[in-house]
């Protein structure tokens, strides 16, 4: 991996746009770029958080910056190929390559959801490696969630309902993912969504739940302790118990105190 210099770098990335519209040449380029740029002497040990089971660059954060913003600039000045573009990109066995879809994904201007709702099927299968499904999540449903808000909740929905366990995971990282994200969150709708698998909840996606709980306490710590407060008065569930005390560290000291009490006690 040669060494970073910024003012090369954006010269190169800034070159590799000039393809945008050609989807095919476009990947063809942006391969050859993270080739050069792939540091392969990093070890899996050093990789933070899912460590994906795809091939991986080990890109330079800088690298991935740049190409994050000339692409918001370029699909902002014209959206129409971008579709194109993730459909080609998405194909790439390559960690990064697949990231780079999501990103252009996430940033195409939506005037309806179904685009996005479309590749989300045709993606979110068992050949999906788990570490992008928070990227997925967080980045590529960026403006459908923004713009249409209860189709990204209702979608999300279908993954609850679904009575399988593996899809219901799914649906959970969705909804964390969506708290971190959106300006405008309706808390008590996903109450109401949630209740029913906070109160039985499966070992099958028993930590998922528990990020969404540790989200939802992070975006509205008052509500949700309320929320898990009227849930443990009525329960004395080892389940239960232990999936809120699971949740903790994401309140504020206090409300973490005020639940611990309850989880430990006997009813």
């Amino acid at each position: 991996m040669p060494a970073v210099n910024p003012t090369r770098m954006r010269f190169q990335v800034e070159a590799l746009m000039a393809h945008y519209s050609d989807p095919k040449a476009f990947h063809l380029v942006l391969s050859n770029l993270f080739d050069l740029y792939a540091n392969r002497a990093l070890r899996f040990g050093d990789h933070t958080g899912i460590r994906p089971m795809i091939p991986t660059y080990h890109l330079p954060a800088p690298l991935l910056r740049q190409l994050e913003m000339d692409l918001e600039r370029r699909v902002h000045e014209n959206p129409d190929p971008a579709l194109a573009l993730v459909d080609e990109l998405w194909q790439d066995v390559y960690y990064e390559v697949k990231l780079a879809a999501i990103t252009t994904l996430g940033l195409i201007p939506l005037t309806d959801p179904q685009p996005v709702l479309d590749r989300l099927d045709q993606w979110i299968d068992d050949r999906l490696d788990l570490s992008l499904l928070p990227k997925l999540f967080s980045i590529g449903t960026r403006q459908l969630q923004d713009k249409f808000p209860q189709t990204w909740e209702n979608y999300l929905e279908t993954f609850l309902e679904s009575g399988d366990p593996q899809k219901a995971s799914v649906g959970f990282l969705g909804l964390a993912e969506g708290l971190k994200n959106r300006q405008s969150r309706n808390i008590p709708a996903l109450f109401r969504l949630i209740g029913p698998y906070v109160r039985s909840p499966q070992p099958q996606n028993f930590r998922e739940l528990s990020t969404l709980l540790m989200a939802l306490a992070e975006a509205s710590p008052a509500e949700t302790g309320f929320f898990l407060r009227q849930i443990l008065s009525v329960t004395d569930s080892p389940e239960i118990k232990r999936l809120i005390k699971d949740s903790l560290p994401g309140f504020p000291p206090e409300i973490q105190d005020e639940l611990r009490r309850m989880v430990t006690r006997s009813r």
